[in-house]
């Protein structure tokens, strides 16, 4: 991932919404906002708003993630590669922009428009793709990735941040939540 050097984690963000996204796409990012935090047990807080315009201009500030609309050519300027259904640029002050590349979206179904903000919001908290198929919403695929973020991507969130704050999910309590970070260039 880049720029992802957090030095600290927090559990509250704001989720700025770029105000261009349709009612639909909206939905759709507000649904994996919800099921983000359903499974941490409510231990992330994320609060979405609909951007007024301005907030996300250069770097986000600390603990804010910024949803733009975008386009391919924009992404792969920014290093994605060909055919990214969405990008994710973390910051070094637990703060990150995501794209998502609404001419490639026009033709995704409501579902598949949660499991892309879903899986870049899995990004800007910290997490990476995985290996395995069907186990999580970090896998690098609609084929291979469940619609929303499971016990394994939470898995990841404590992992990464351990700490009191992320102590074990009554949730996911008795599931296997082993998972292999996928470091395979241009996922």
């Amino acid at each position: 991932m880049t720029g992802c050097a957090h030095e600290t984690y927090g559990n509250d963000y704001t989720v700025i919404l770029d105000p261009t996204f349709s009612a639909e796409d909206t939905t759709s990012a507000l649904d994996a906002i919800s099921a983000w935090e359903t499974i941490s047990n409510n231990l992330l807080h994320l609060t979405p708003v609909i951007g007024v315009g301005g907030e996300c201009a250069g770097k986000p500030a600390a603990h804010t993630i910024c949803v733009h609309t975008s386009d391919q050519a924009t992404i792969q300027a920014m290093g994605g590669a060909s055919g990214f259904v969405g990008y994710t640029k973390n910051e070094s002050n637990d703060a990150a922009s995501i794209y998502i590349p609404v001419s490639k979206d026009i033709g995704y179904n409501q579902v598949q428009m949660t499991t892309i903000f879903a899986h870049e919001l899995g990004h800007s908290l910290g997490n990476s793709h995985i290996r395995e198929l069907g186990i999580g919403v970090m896998f690098p695929g609609f084929n291979g990735a469940t619609p929303l973020p499971t016990c394994v991507d939470y898995q990841q969130l404590v992992d990464l941040r351990g700490g009191e704050a992320f102590i074990t999910n009554p949730i996911c309590k008795g599931q296997n939540t082993s998972y292999t970070i996928d470091n395979t260039p241009g996922k």
